[in-house]
């Protein structure tokens, strides 16, 4: 993957212009033009949570995950973990081997989330059992 690269670039398609001045819209609009390796763990967290280019996404929050599993955006401690682990079935059911390397993320970091935040908790379980039923 080239990092140098914006969202629109490595989709191959270009966003139009919003069509209303949402704050938040413009910013995922921006982001989208904004090449992989300027993003922030703020900005992966957007984009994982609006399910915004995952293939791209995905792997640039896990190589942060890996490092620090309680990265913070601009809420809290392990925001980025939440937001990734809303990411929808489908995505994982289409990529495993990205579900196998964030499984395996979540494996190391369990004890410390156990200690971390009890509402942490019945996200992961959350995860787990979608992509059980699913399989």
């Amino acid at each position: 993957m080239d990092n140098s690269k914006t969202l629109d670039e490595l989709e191959g398609s270009v966003w139009s212009e919003p069509a209303f001045t949402s704050s938040v819209v413009i910013r995922w609009h921006a982001l989208r033009r904004k090449p992989l390796k300027e993003l922030s763990v703020e900005d992966l967290r957007l984009l994982a949570g609006q399910q915004i280019g995952l293939d791209y996404i995905v792997p640039l929050a896990r190589n942060v995950l890996e490092e620090n599993p309680l990265a913070r955006g601009d809420y809290y401690r392990g925001d980025l973990l939440m937001s990734v682990l809303t990411v929808e079935h489908r995505f994982w059911e289409r990529r495993p081997d990205l579900r196998r390397r964030f499984d395996d993320v979540l494996s190391e970091v369990d004890a410390l989330i156990a200690t971390f935040d009890g509402s942490i908790r019945p996200e992961i379980d959350r995860y787990r059992k979608r992509l059980v039923v699913a399989d």
